[in-house]
């Protein structure tokens, strides 16, 4: 009767343990899932209860028990039933991954939707067209399948303009330059001290006297740029072509590494300060030309897959606008350069590419599990990593249950499936952290692999998170730019700034662009004909009167280059400014 009783206590244990920690993981996602958790807590009960029965028969029969045939059967037991345990649970496991894979393939096919890898080849394009043909990018176009980047970002090939390139971009985001992004998110403009210094640095020129003078500063930063002029020179000739389709590994989307972004990027933000530097000097058709070629650049890098590239993104065309802010404030270009401009922002449209980035970053999450823990026979192991991380792929995937590697895959299609809708029109974009906490749950919930809260869903989170604060962020900075050009426009014919946006139209723009964090019309406020404050309301959707986003900060206490564009608005000014250049 005592053993029955034990046996039931034991099984009454088990089942708490299991439900309380099923219960725990549906409200957290981070305990175990009910179902391994009944599997290993009826495993330990197996062992313990063995070790248990052991210890109290030595302590009866003395030590020579332990060699008697009744632990041997005792023992063989308990190692069947472990045994027993092990299968079932792993065909549990399989039964239940192919169970969740079958019906969010199901839903996939029932929306129409596809994660055929080929699906996200871009369409081909003539040579003609495409803008990738310039011969500055024939390194990376007939040598993609060997490109490496070193610990410096250079690339490993013939092509000194693109290592000299690559360089600058590194050096171009160091926190330690004193460098910060879009200063006009806070009516300022360029100090190009810093500039100059980091030209100096990653260039390798001679630093000469200290200069005082803004001109100066100007003339000797366009010096020591002047050997990348060729480079500019030669895709200002092949700029007018509508597509680019540089080199990208799609069948390792989460491992490859993209030395085209980077530069793209870098000669975004040479072009950035160029163009700066030119206004500085009164150059100002030259100024007008390179930024209307760092905006062919921004709708080239929109054109590329991309996976962690969303901020440096971001904030490289935020800063890009920082040339059009200063002509404008400074009055330098007329009437048919602002609607040139003008035009080419309409055109960019940055949000436009959020459901597919989210499709992307689903299948690229989904196809590194598949990778890593395949669910069809492989002969191979990763490709990227070394012997050693061959070894432990090979003994991770002898273990590793097919049916958790099922069950991450499907339910990283089973997210994207519920967020990838965009919001109806009369709805703003979601703010990315109201729907943080919702997002990882339903995620967490969707499998019972405990390694999956660990390091899967917190790179997916992440991805999500950049998505919903960058793309937002582009769009919203693309139609304040677009705006102030056309009330630029307008102050050119009636000399003073409208009193209202609604004066822009149909004269100056065909309509209005909305906030697309709030979905209404892009706050303004008229200050005086000569002064007034553009701004969209932000991450936080509410509206702060204009007031603009600080800049982030370390733990020290030191500004970062980038802007908390969580907090307050994402503002552009019109006005003339007297501060000094921060």
């Amino acid at each position: 009767m005592v053993p029955v009783l034990w046996a039931l206590l034991v099984l009454a244990c088990l089942a708490v343990y299991s439900v309380a920690s099923h219960l725990r993981w549906h409200r957290t996602g981070l305990p175990l899932h009910g179902v391994p958790a009944f599997f290993l807590g009826a495993v330990v009960c197996v062992i313990l209860g063995t070790g248990i029965w052991l210890a109290v028969g030595v302590f009866r029969n003395g030590l020579g028990w332990i060699i008697s045939r009744d632990v041997l059967r005792g023992t063989t037991g308990s190692m069947a039933v472990v045994l027993s345990l092990t299968v079932l649970f792993y065909s549990v496991e399989s039964w239940r991954g192919k169970r969740a894979w079958n019906q969010v393939t199901s839903q996939l096919i029932r929306h129409g939707e596809s994660m055929d890898p080929k699906t996200f080849l871009p369409p081909a394009v003539s040579p003609q067209q495409d803008f990738a043909q310039a011969p500055i990018f024939s390194p990376l176009t007939r040598s993609t399948p060997g490109m490496k980047i070193d610990k410096a970002r250079m690339i490993q090939a013939d092509s000194e303009p693109l290592k000299l390139i690559l360089y600058w971009f590194e050096n171009a985001l160091m926190r330690q330059s004193g460098i910060g992004f879009a200063p006009w998110l806070q009516a300022q403009t360029t100090d190009l001290e810093p500039w100059l210094g980091l030209c100096q640095k990653a260039l390798d020129a001679p630093h000469a006297s200290a200069q005082k003078d803004r001109r100066d500063i100007a003339a000797e930063i366009l010096r020591i740029l002047s050997p990348l002029d060729n480079l500019m020179d030669e895709l200002r000739v092949y700029s007018d072509r509508p597509y680019c389709r540089l080199p990208f590994n799609y069948d390792l989307p989460m491992f490859s590494d993209d030395p085209s972004e980077r530069i793209l990027l870098a000669f975004l933000r040479v072009l950035r300060l160029r163009a700066t530097a030119e206004l500085a000097l009164h150059r100002n058709d030259r100024a007008f030309q390179d930024l209307q070629l760092a905006l062919r650049l921004a709708e080239y890098l929109r054109q590329q897959p991309s996976l962690f590239f969303h901020d440096p993104r971001a904030w490289a065309f935020a800063d890009g606008l920082q040339p059009l802010w200063e002509a404008i404030q400074e009055h330098r270009w007329n009437a048919r350069q602002l609607e040139a401009i003008q035009r080419q922002l309409l055109t960019f449209k940055p949000l436009a590419d959020y459901p597919d980035r989210l499709r992307f970053i689903a299948f690229a999450n989904a196809l590194f599990v598949e990778t890593i823990i395949p669910t069809r026979p492989v002969e191979t192991g990763h490709p990227d990593f070394g012997p050693e991380g061959q070894s432990e792929i090979r003994w991770l995937r002898r273990f590793y249950p097919k049916g958790w590697s099922l069950q991450d895959q499907a339910a990283i299609y089973q997210q994207w499936l519920k967020s990838r809708v965009p919001p109806p029109p009369e709805s703003p974009f979601p703010s990315h952290s109201a729907g943080d906490s919702l997002f990882v749950r339903q995620l967490l919930r969707g499998s019972s692999d405990p390694f999956f809260p660990i390091f899967l869903v917190p790179r997916i989170v992440q991805m999500q998170s950049d998505l919903n604060e960058f793309m937002p962020f582009m769009q919203a900075v693309t139609d304040l730019a677009a705006l102030a050009c056309a009330m630029e426009r307008f102050r050119l014919v009636h000399s003073a700034y409208p009193e209202t946006l609604d004066l822009l139209v149909p004269a100056f723009l065909d309509q209005l662009p909305t906030d697309c964090m709030s979905n209404a019309p892009m706050q303004y406020r008229y200050v005086d004909r000569q002064s007034c404050v553009l701004y969209s309301v932000g991450l936080d959707r509410q509206d702060n009167g204009g007031q603009a986003s600080p800049r982030q900060q370390n733990w020290q206490g030191e500004l970062q280059p980038e802007f908390d564009l969580s907090k307050n608005d994402w503002v552009w000014s019109l006005h003339t400014s007297n501060s000094p250049p921060q």
